[in-house]
């Protein structure tokens, strides 16, 4: 089934990494606007109203996107978009064997979907690879993709997928020597779990604007409150959103809420 919901852009690219150009305002446009889309379709969701954004529904339903759950033959790998059909390596009864799936389907790791704890990791993941289909199926799913790594050796071009990593879940702050499709995905999801409107709903009570002085770099705007505060709201916050805690300091971070480089 043909994936729909999801609007086409006209994106710029680096033909040469094969990557796309994208600042990360345009990522923060295109996932509230999507949003407000999406609100149109599930009336119980706003764009506005702190909540957890129901990335599950947005994915099957409203988009139509396959999701599938499997144990990964490398431990690392939490999860995967397929940009073509084929086959992928899974372990099954402690043995690796080759498994078929349809072109755009999302793979999660089994270990994050069976665990309780990780449940906020859980559904950044997802976020995460709903990021691939949002915006890099251009990149994998062109005629001329046949030089793009394949899950096989001896079957090249076989399956187009992304593998996504631990180390690449979740860390949007690590830029330096980073895969510009992978921060892209993960930025997304970050947008999308946690997006702006309600992130400063969220925060609107507990805001004081800090004094303004020329030349000087605009305070955090939680930075009148203490550390001890901050913790504690982060807490609701995480509630709330249905995030992890790591996701949540970063993405408060990135919009200016709290110290960049502080650490709870």
């Amino acid at each position: 089934e043909k994936v729909k919901n999801i609007p086409e852009y006209q994106l710029r690219h680096n033909k040469k990494e094969n990557t796309l150009i994208l600042k990360a305002a345009e990522i923060e446009q295109h996932a509230s606007d999507f949003l407000q889309e999406y609100s149109k379709f599930n009336s119980d969701y706003s764009l506005s109203t702190p909540q957890a954004t129901p990335i599950e529904d947005i994915i099957e339903n409203y988009c139509g996107i396959i999701t599938d759950y499997q144990t990964f033959d490398d431990s690392n790998i939490l999860g995967m978009t397929a940009f073509s059909s084929g086959l992928i390596n899974i372990k099954r009864d402690d043995e690796i064997t080759p498994y078929r799936i349809e072109k755009g389907t999302i793979v999660i790791s089994n270990e994050l979907a069976e665990d309780e704890n990780q449940e906020g990791r859980f559904l950044y993941t997802l976020a995460h690879e709903f990021g691939h289909n949002f915006y890099h199926r251009v990149l994998f799913e062109t005629p001329d993709n046949s030089n793009q790594p394949s899950l096989f050796d001896d079957e090249p071009g076989e399956t187009q997928v992304i593998s996504c990593h631990r180390d690449n879940i979740e860390n949007i702050d690590l830029t330096h020597n980073k895969d510009w499709t992978e921060w892209q995905a993960d930025y997304f999801a970050s947008c999308i779990l946690m997006p702006r409107e309600a992130v400063a709903k969220f925060w609107e009570p507990y805001i004081k604007e800090p004094d303004f002085v020329f030349g000087e770099t605009q305070k955090a705007l939680l930075s009148h409150m203490s550390w001890m505060e901050i913790e504690y709201h982060i807490g609701e916050f995480i509630k709330k959103f249905n995030v992890s805690y790591q996701a949540a300091r970063i993405r408060l971070e990135k919009l200016n809420y709290i110290e960049r480089r502080k650490r709870l």
